[in-house]
């Protein structure tokens, strides 16, 4: 009789526990729980985003409009369960972005306990800001390293005249440095080099007769990787609705400020008149022909970049012309053509190509002039994450 009293209290007692113990470790395994997905897989979400977002984003700064389209679409590209709500900061001399995202997350079992536990609020910010340039710094650049190929071939046979510091020159005039990750050749008129250094990672084809070089030349330099800058861009021009899947031309007097990028490897894009008034990004996948003509803003360069194919800048008439411009095809070839005897073509930027061809009746002039445009010439790097 006794026993079974007490059979009989312990099972009692032993149901109050589990009546207890269950709910209290039901709560714990919610709150692992809810703690892991708000504050471990939510939270990780919405830094990744941040990140991405204000590492593109700061490549529009100084322009804050721009910065924040471009991080804006990043954001879009990047969801989060839920819309975040976003807020910009910038340093004092807008070369600084900072993005602090604040996001409302629900609470799956935690919300049992009560109207104060189903909702939680949590904050990420991430700075992003300028690391020097994107771009090297070279009058011309080639980046082939085909075994025995040419990077750059200079075979120009102009008789334009240029003046040089008083010196009338004509042939190739090159205002800063050289280098081909292969072989460089001259094969043309009357070359002469302002600069630096003149250096290939091959062999460099002289004709020293028809040469003034006030600079070193070096065989054997090392390998130089061009910078894939297409991210930036890319995200600048949706952001603006500049995303184009067929064939354009353009009026160079009439390129947008804003980024443009047209898709599609079968696509050409063509320029026609180098009379820039914008500091325009023209990016595409295909080839981009420029006619050139006309007198561009002294203050004014475009930016013309194929990502896979070639570009070619044509010349018909006999006069001089200059041309505020950086042409970029990292996977394709560049060609400049004079047409003319007597016509001189003065590049106001740089070349940087796979390879690079310089040929026609007339005489080239390049200077070298960074990119303008900060979007395509700007290396940004995460300063704080958290």
């Amino acid at each position: 009789m006794f026993r079974r009293q007490y059979v009989t209290q312990q099972y009692g007692q032993t149901i109050v526990m589990f009546a207890i113990v269950v709910p209290v470790l039901l709560g714990m395994l919610g709150l692992a729980f809810d703690v892991g997905n708000i504050y471990y897989v939510q939270r990780g979400r919405l830094q990744n985003t941040a990140d991405a977002a204000v590492l593109a984003g700061a490549y529009g700064l100084p322009d804050e409009k721009m910065a924040e389209s471009i991080a804006q679409k990043y954001i879009e590209m990047n969801p989060v369960n839920g819309t975040p709500k976003v807020a910009y900061q910038y340093s004092a001399d807008n070369s600084k972005m900072t993005i602090t995202l604040q996001l409302n997350v629900t609470a799956y079992f935690m919300r049992i306990f009560g109207d104060g536990f189903e909702n939680r609020d949590i904050t990420v910010t991430a700075t992003a800001g300028a690391a020097g340039a994107n771009l090297p710094a070279y009058a011309m650049f080639s980046g082939d390293t085909t075994q025995g190929n040419a990077g750059i071939v200079m075979e120009q046979n102009g008789t334009g005249i240029m003046n040089d510091g008083g010196k009338m020159v004509s042939g190739m005039l090159i205002y800063g440095d050289i280098h081909s990750n292969n072989n460089l050749n001259h094969m043309g008129r009357f070359l002469t080099v302002h600069g630096k250094s003149v250096e290939a990672a091959g062999s460099i084809v002289r004709d020293e007769n028809n040469e003034n070089f006030d600079t070193t030349c070096k065989e054997g330099a090392g390998i130089i990787t061009l910078a894939d800058c297409s991210a930036a861009i890319e995200a600048a021009a949706a952001s603006q609705n500049q995303i184009y899947t067929g064939s354009k031309a353009y009026a160079g007097k009439d390129l947008p400020e804003s980024p443009v990028y047209i898709k599609g490897k079968d696509n050409t894009v063509t320029i026609n008149g180098t009379d820039f008034k914008t500091n325009a990004v023209v990016m595409a996948d295909g080839n981009i022909i420029i006619n050139a003509a006309g007198k561009p803003q002294a203050d004014k360069q475009a930016f013309f970049y194929s990502k896979t194919g070639d570009i070619n800048l044509d010349y018909a008439s006999y006069n001089e012309i200059d041309v505020n411009v950086v042409l970029y095809a990292p996977k394709g070839t560049i060609r400049l053509n004079s047409r003319n005897p007597g016509s001189v073509i003065s590049i106001n930027g740089s070349i940087m190509g796979q390879l690079i061809y310089l040929s026609g009746k007339g005489s080239f002039q390049i200077r070298y002039v960074a990119v303008k445009n900060s979007l395509a010439n700007k290396k940004v790097v995460i300063l704080t994450s958290d």
